[in-house]
């Protein structure tokens, strides 16, 4: 029903979020604010002494050949302030299911604080499985963990989540809990437009990695 639906999926989300309570840094607000207004006005600084040893300096102005590089340097400090390990996942996905179902999508992957440092990549998702409920889905899902290494994310996983329409939009959570147990389980918050009626779902989903750039 959807009251059950609904409180299921309520439940989901209070446990994911209560993963990531220590997760809210006033540095990396402060951070992340900086880096945008510095975009906006051209000029972009690294964001002072980062956990793994980088000293703030200024940077050239404008949208130079070196702008790229000193813009990965910026975001890698903001996200450097949150406590690590972690890692984040930026992406969108497109779901689709009726008793029987299944999810594709990709995006970008961060990590920071472990043993490799900060670590940009990319990431590919793919599975399927049960449903109970039906709707068609596409979403920007934002996904953490607590894992080391942006390549502890690659590999099979039982995901278990829901989704429901709330004022014309389409939200959800989602837990993978990866066939290694070494890996450490992912929380997806995911929001976009889709058409149904409230699900829940568990897939056997598997993520594929590549890392495109390190800084120990």
């Amino acid at each position: 029903s959807f009251t059950s639906a609904m409180q299921s999926l309520n439940s989901l989300t209070t446990s994911a979020m209560q993963q990531f309570q220590s997760v809210g840094s006033s540095s990396f607000g402060q951070n992340l604010s900086r880096f945008g207004q510095e975009i906006g006005q051209g000029t972009v600084r690294s964001f002072g002494q980062g956990p793994f040893g980088f000293a703030s300096s200024s940077l050239s102005p404008g949208f130079g050949p070196d702008f790229p590089a000193l813009a990965m340097t910026s975001a890698a400090n903001a996200l450097e302030s949150l406590r690590g390990p972690m890692t984040l996942q930026i992406g969108g996905s497109g779901m689709a299911g009726l008793k029987g179902g299944g999810v594709s999508g990709g995006g970008v992957v961060f990590a920071w604080g472990g043993s490799d440092g900060f670590q940009v990549g990319s990431y590919s998702i793919g599975g399927g499985g049960l449903v109970a409920g039906g709707s068609v889905s596409w979403t920007l899902d934002v996904t953490l963990s607590r894992n080391q290494n942006i390549m502890d994310l690659q590999g099979p996983a039982l995901a278990s989540g829901g989704s429901a329409r709330f004022y014309g939009l389409v939200g959800g959570t989602s837990v993978s809990v990866p066939f290694d147990g070494t890996k450490l389980p992912t929380y997806t918050f995911s929001v976009g437009a889709g058409a149904g009626s409230p699900e829940l779902h568990e897939f056997v989903v598997y993520t594929s990695v590549v890392e495109l750039w390190k800084r120990r």
